[in-house]
């Protein structure tokens, strides 16, 4: 026996030591096996108390012994498997599982297995057991929980119910043989024989099912066989894997999960294939339940503290998925890559944590600073945390990095304008034009001080806020001509002229009066192209035109009294 078996059957005591066994030889033991005796494993059962599961199971076994004839179901002796146990090292008082139930069964070459679970009631004992097939242990034949005073009455029952499952193995045997032959007419027949001859038989069952999904008849055929197996025995994964493969094949979306869910229950190694389709069924929510498991059974396992990270993620749960992503980088220093950082930063800003997002940018571009990206996204979440400054810097070390960075001129002319360095943004978008940045995006970007030096203007009424204006729009204008910086200039010059014309027969100035009438010029000449801004824009230019035929000839009077030739 290899190391890796010793290991699985250290666990693991099929038989009962003799001091617990009932005394005295069973008749079969005296007699031998024919070559094609079927051959039958009963393990130790499964208990709170070791001890009853050790005498449960060797009430069964000398029940079974004593009412077969070795020619036609061989028992294998428990003495053969104490000593087999011993051998190895093993005390054989404990119970195994099916895996390891297999490594046993193949050495006494056991065509079936029986193991079970007694539990002590208040009248007596129950005795709940399953026949297994060792060719597919998935082959399953749950047997009824029988409830009896004593272990000894709770074994002639079950020893009767094998007995008709051993029967209706018959009807199995040429089912399956038919499948195998693709023979599906007598395949399904045997079935429907073998159900009628033992009802409760999961094995026809499920030999009907795999007749119906190899013959590939419709899916509604197999999920009913399926669901037949189930109502049965709920446990069966051989039926639960059908389900899930007809309702996908159906596009059942919903009864497809609610089967994966229940399937990974009893096999639990399919939980990586369950959690993959969940997100291909962009149900990544219910996937979070079996990675928290699968961690708990490997905790800090990389692979699946990734797998929590990007499940958490994709569920907007921004907060938790930060901790997972700490504790992913905590355990795979590698983790912590520009994806993970992009996605961090990410996160804390969809959180709200502005600040947090800030701080990660940092930690990003200090570990990649040739990340051009990296960069951009610092700038953007300083500033979104109102570290504009800080904002400006990373945006330009991004540019100097890439000029084609993505949205890079702009997220620097807009932190430069909120900044109030408007020279500066005026700057940065004559050189992102001459870089070939989108002159219509600049131009739209450069409309922001414009409004604002409006509204600025508008509220004080005087003449200074209206001449900035001017000289701002004309500013926008050379860079990117636009109907909105014509109607911005119209305005702002209209305005400075009226505000010189209002008090120009108390100065008396000419410098005033030729400075009304350039203002006017030039409103005159905007106006038209501005008006083409908008709606408002137009009936805004509409009044200023009036007003200025209207007045033109204050303006032009007072050149004449003002300005005389000397």
């Amino acid at each position: 026996m290899s190391i890796v078996q010793r290991h699985l059957l250290a666990a693991a005591g099929l038989v009962c030591l003799a001091a617990l066994c009932p005394e005295g030889l069973s008749a079969q033991v005296r007699g031998r096996p024919n070559a094609d005796t079927p051959r039958l494993l009963i393990a130790t059962f499964r208990s709170a108390d070791a001890r009853i599961g050790v005498q449960g199971a060797a009430a069964v076994r000398d029940r079974v012994q004593r009412e077969s004839r070795p020619e036609d179901l061989w028992v294998v002796p428990r003495d053969q498997m104490n000593d087999f146990l011993i051998q190895s090292g093993f005390s054989p008082d404990s119970a195994l599982s099916l895996d390891d139930l297999k490594l046993l069964s193949q050495h006494f070459r056991a065509d079936a297995i029986v193991d079970g679970v007694v539990t002590k009631t208040a009248s007596g004992v129950a005795l709940s057991a399953r026949y297994v097939l060792p060719s597919n242990l998935a082959l399953i034949q749950p047997l009824p929980t029988i409830e009896a005073p004593t272990l000894e009455q709770a074994a002639k029952e079950l020893e009767r119910r094998l007995t008709e499952v051993q029967r209706s193995l018959l009807d199995f045997r040429k089912c399956s043989d038919a499948v195998a032959a693709g023979k599906y007419d007598d395949a399904r027949a045997a079935a429907r024989e073998g159900i009628a001859r033992f009802p409760s038989s999961t094995l026809s069952r499920l030999c009907l099912m795999d007749a119906y999904a190899r013959e590939r008849q419709p899916m509604d055929s197999i999920v009913r066989a399926a669901q037949a197996v189930l109502r049965i025995d709920s446990t069966s994964t051989l039926a639960l894997m059908n389900l899930v493969t007809s309702y996908e094949d159906m596009h059942d979306t919903t009864n497809a999960i609610d089967a994966m869910l229940r399937l990974v229950v009893y096999r639990p190694d399919l939980r990586p294939d369950a959690i993959q389709k969940l997100g291909q069924m962009n149900r990544p929510r219910l996937a979070l339940p079996l990675v928290a498991e699968m961690l708990r059974e490997n905790p800090g396992d990389a692979a699946l503290l990734k797998q929590r990270w990007l499940l958490l993620l994709a569920v907007h749960q921004w907060k938790e998925a930060l901790r997972a992503g700490e504790d992913l980088v905590r355990s795979d220093s590698a983790a912590a890559n520009a994806d993970y950082f992009t996605r961090s930063i990410a996160a804390a800003s969809a959180d709200s944590q502005l600040t947090l997002a800030a701080d990660i940018a940092t930690r990003a571009v200090n570990k990649f600073p040739k990340d051009a990206s990296l960069w951009a996204m610092a700038a953007q979440t300083q500033r979104k945390a109102a570290r504009r400054a800080d904002a400006v810097t990373s945006i330009r070390q991004a540019l100097a990095l890439d000029s084609a960075t993505q949205n890079g001129w702009q997220l620097l002319i807009v932190a430069q304008i909120e900044l109030d360095q408007t020279d500066s943004a005026f700057a940065s978008a004559r050189l992102a034009i001459a870089r070939g940045a989108d002159k219509a995006v600049i131009g739209r970007i450069l409309q922001i001080p414009l409004t604002t030096t409006a509204r600025r203007a508008n509220e004080s009424k005087s003449r200074g806020g209206w001449l900035d204006l001017v000289r701002m729009a004309s500013v926008v204008d050379s860079l990117t001509p636009s109907p909105d910086s014509k109607y911005f200039v119209a305005i702002g010059a209209y305005s400075v002229g009226m505000d010189l014309l209002v008090h120009i027969n108390e100065k008396k100035r000419c410098d005033e009066a030729k400075l009304a009438e350039d203002m006017w010029a030039i409103a005159s000449t905007n106006a038209p192209v501005g008006a083409r801004a908008g709606p408002d824009q137009k009936q805004v230019v509409t009044q200023i035109m009036i007003s200025m035929q209207q007045n033109g000839d204050a303006i032009a009077q007072a050149n004449t009294r003002f300005c005389k030739k000397r």
